[in-house]
């Protein structure tokens, strides 16, 4: 196969229990708080140098979690669970001489709950089709290798137990995920970081499986500490609060009433100066109008976004100072 020409391009690859629903809300479906995160540090940081990519298997498995939770609160609320409480819930009910009315809306089984979270699923999948990208597996898993790995209990398959009975596919599911990255990877020419703590799947020697790519496995489940390890690993900086206090009508407002003018446009792009005393400041290109006249201008702030002054951008003399 034809290599395509080395890109400088890092996929982040988001395993199922990464994209948990923290939330438990049958009624939506998304990918969760760390996909939102990381999602914010690359759109707002425009660091279009990572791609999140989810393995369609993935979206199967989140949206398996939604129909079993589904079901598992239906048959609380139905008086059918085993689950501890259900029982005296309708009990206390009826004791109460309480008359109780379920208004079903959108769905009132678990074919129409299947319908019903698919079809949101789907739109939500594609509202967000700009921010990541799907590893299909129907084209391109090899199963004669998944199969091979099964019979043989290679990794990240495993034997298991269930009824006294030995069985050796378990971590099907992780191995369609893997070769979907796999895949994947052929026909994208770039490194990679696999996000996952399925115990199976870390013990996996991945540049071994995967050749002549540069890539890892990595145990962080917090959206925060992703964010971390992709700046201290590739030398960024998250600039993500600054820009949203950029962005802000506060600050606007605080530009216009100190300076008395009207602000036309904000070049995004921060830039990172310091002062007399070596205090690091955090610099946004405004267009303005003032007195009739456009200008561009420097606003700085400093690490605790208190405003310290406005330059001239065109002549950089100091024109402003709180």
């Amino acid at each position: 196969m034809k290599r395509n020409k080395k890109s400088n391009k890092i996929l982040l690859f988001f395993d199922t229990n990464i994209l948990y629903d923290t939330t438990e809300n049958c009624t939506k479906f998304d990918f969760g708080n760390i996909y939102d995160r990381v999602k914010e540090y690359i759109k707002i940081n425009n660091y279009d140098k990572f791609k999140i990519v989810i393995p369609r298997i993935v979206i199967e498995e989140l949206t398996k979690h939604k129909i079993e939770n589904f079901n598992l609160k239906n048959d609380f609320i139905e008086g059918k669970s085993k689950e501890k409480g259900s029982e005296n819930f309708h009990e206390f009910i009826r004791q109460l001489g309480y008359e109780c009315k379920i208004i079903k809306n959108n769905y009132k089984n678990e074919k129409e709950y299947k319908n019903y979270i698919r079809r949101i699923r789907d739109e939500y999948v594609r509202s967000e089709k700009e921010n990541f990208e799907i590893a299909e597996f129907s084209n391109i898993v090899n199963m004669n290798t998944i199969v091979r790995c099964a019979i043989n209990k290679k990794k990240p398959f495993f034997k298991g137990h269930y009824n006294q009975k030995e069985f050796s596919d378990a971590g099907f599911k992780d191995a369609i995920f893997i070769e979907s990255i796999k895949k994947y990877l052929q026909f994208q020419n770039c490194d990679y970081i696999i996000f996952t703590n399925d115990k199976y799947i870390l013990e996996i020697n991945i540049n071994k499986l995967i050749n002549n790519r540069n890539g890892e496995i990595k145990d962080i489940v917090d959206g925060d500490t992703v964010i971390q390890y992709l700046t201290d690993k590739y030398g960024l900086k998250d600039y993500s609060e600054f820009i949203k206090f950029i962005d802000s009508e506060y600050f606007d407002n605080t530009v216009n009433e100190a300076f008395n003018c009207e602000i036309l446009k904000k070049t995004y792009g921060l830039i990172e100066d310091k002062d007399e005393y070596d205090n690091i400041l955090y610099g946004i290109s405004l267009r303005i109008l003032k007195d009739n006249t456009e200008m561009e201008i420097i606003v700085y702030i400093d690490e605790n976004k208190n405003f310290i002054e406005i330059y001239d951008k065109e002549n950089q003399e100091l024109i402003f100072s709180w």
